[in-house]
């Protein structure tokens, strides 16, 4: 009798359907319930499915559910289908908690890959279920005997019962990868390809994007989400010595480049299908910037200089920066050979930064050593704008001179020098002959303005850079093509967006000395 109902009803379904086997989608939609619902019953076994490449329900099992019959003695009767019967799921569901997952990325076993546990002699995959009303993740891991069962297991909950080929494609990656992991992808691929010192700003800034963004996974992120989060840096603060300020113009453009550079790396890699940031612009930052002319007069030089007598190494290399409009890495990294007193010129060929350790899964920096390199915009063809050969005063030479001398005369400290390979520079730390960090000149230079009562902050050691560019544009006529070259910038808009210091003042008499010019031609 059962049998009997098990096939009228197996007839029924299948005229209604056309199908003796349905996927698992056609099964919900005849139910009446959801896709999630019917692998809850493939799992608890009232349903069961049949092929391993395309799981599909059969018509007598569903007829079985519907007559709310369990007698296992149908199942283990043979039923003319022609097809092999399974009726067991071929994967365990299980809850993955928080600490278990972390343990799994610690292995490198995230979500979305296959992996197999040698504890358990298993196949596995973690996937992530989104995160319930109260923000926690839902995550599950599914286990199976073979690694195309685990594939098949992941097919039916990331498709709803739609089998993708096996999940290598980047696009299925994408589906369980964090952000935080495609971050740390980008951070590793560029690494070795800058400058230190700019990989090691690069690694710091991405703790607060990530600290926000990283939750994500990557096919999860808008741009809606990214344009929020952006422009969220223009309402922000931070604290620095006990004062709490908004963020600049210069450190949000740092934000979205970085940001800009990591969605970039995801559609390279196929993690998105598009760039997301494409019609995403550069807040503007709410930070007030005093308007002020950033070139010192000659009194505010001399004043600096004449502060500085008493230490006759700072007071040697402001003056030379004050005569060339050098970096103030360029000044540090300076050798004795560099200068010829026959011909009074000084050869600029290389900077001083530092090397540090960068830890991109900690986000910080250590380990922090002077390092000498190429000049900032000395890359290839670049490298005409970046090397220069710079004239010196008499006065400039000689101040030089003095120094050299007065190192040679301190036996303890060349011997310091040679020791550290340091001897042919003419910046060293007086204590052990080695070179310092840069911040370590800049704090020395404050140090002993602020011993005078000058402010070394604002009297800050690139103003002396400015002053050169704007005397040498409003006192000296010169062209904008040989001041850019002068400063060893590399292009000219750098020079005229940021050196050429112009106020109201030159404004208002370039427009009178137009008006005039005019007047003589019109009012004859």
């Amino acid at each position: 009798m059962l049998e009997a109902e098990v096939i009228s009803k197996a007839n029924e379904i299948e005229k209604a359907t056309g199908k003796q086997l349905l996927s698992i989608d056609d099964a919900a939609k005849y139910l009446g319930c959801t896709v999630c619902e019917v692998n809850a019953m493939i799992e608890s076994e009232i349903l069961c499915t049949i092929s391993e490449a395309m799981p599909k329900l059969r018509t007598v099992s569903i007829a079985l559910f519907l007559l709310g019959k369990t007698d296992e003695n149908v199942h283990k009767r043979p039923t003319d289908f022609g097809f092999e019967q399974r009726y067991h799921s071929p994967y365990s569901i299980e809850n993955l908690d928080e600490g278990e997952f972390m343990s799994m990325t610690r292995r490198g076993q995230g979500e979305g890959s296959v992996f197999y546990n040698e504890t358990r002699k298993k196949w596995q995959v973690a996937i992530s279920l989104g995160c319930s009303e109260n923000g926690k993740r839902n995550r599950k891991i599914l286990t199976a005997e073979t690694e195309a069962l685990a594939w098949q297991a992941y097919n039916e909950f990331m498709r709803n019962g739609v089998t993708l080929k096996p999940q290598t494609t980047q696009e299925a990656i994408a589906s369980t990868m964090s952000f935080e992991k495609c971050y740390n992808d980008y951070l590793l691929s560029i690494e070795g390809a800058g400058s230190e010192r700019a990989y090691s700003g690069k690694v710091l800034l991405s703790k607060p994007i990530i600290a926000e963004l990283g939750h994500y996974n990557v096919s999860e992120l808008t741009e809606d989400i990214v344009r929020r989060y952006i422009n969220s840096w223009t309402s922000k603060t931070y604290t620095k010595g006990g004062k709490t300020s908004m963020y600049s113009q210069q450190h949000i453009n740092k934000v979205y480049t970085n940001l800009k550079c990591v969605i970039k790396y995801a559609v390279k890699k196929k993690l998105l299908s598009e760039n997301i940031m494409e019609d995403i612009y550069k807040p503007v930052a709410k930070k007030y910037v005093e308007d002020k002319n950033k070139a010192l007069t000659y009194e505010e030089v001399s004043m600096i200089i004449n502060s500085l007598s008493n230490k006759p190494m700072l007071q040697t290399m402001v003056t030379i920066m004050a005569y060339t409009g050098i970096r103030p890495g360029e000044a540090y990294a300076l050798k004795f050979s560099d200068f010829d007193y026959d011909k009074k010129t000084v050869t600029i060929k290389r900077t001083l930064s530092e090397r540090k350790n960068a830890d991109v899964k900690m986000k910080k920096t250590s380990g922090a050593e002077p390092l000498i390199k190429m000049l900032k915009n000395e890359r290839g063809s670049k490298q005409e704008y970046a090397r220069r050969l710079l004239k010196l005063s008499d006065n400039v030479l000689g101040l030089v001179k003095r120094w050299e001398e007065s190192i040679k005369s301190n036996p303890t400290l060349v011997l310091k020098r040679e020791a550290n390979g340091t001897a042919e520079y003419l910046f060293t730390k007086p204590t052990d002959g080695k070179l310092g960090l840069p911040f370590y000149y800049g704090d020395e230079y404050k140090k002993e303005l602020k011993r005078h009562g000058v402010d070394g902050s604002y009297y800050n050691m690139y103003r002396f850079r400015h002053t050169l560019c704007t005397s040498l544009f409003k006192e000296y006529n010169k062209d904008p093509k040989t001041v850019q070259l002068t400063m060893g910038d590399n292009s000219m808009d750098m020079v005229m967006r940021v050196y050429n210091s112009v106020d109201k003042s030159d404004i208002l008499a370039a427009s009178g000395a137009y008006s005039k010019g005019l007047d003589t031609v019109l009012w004859r």
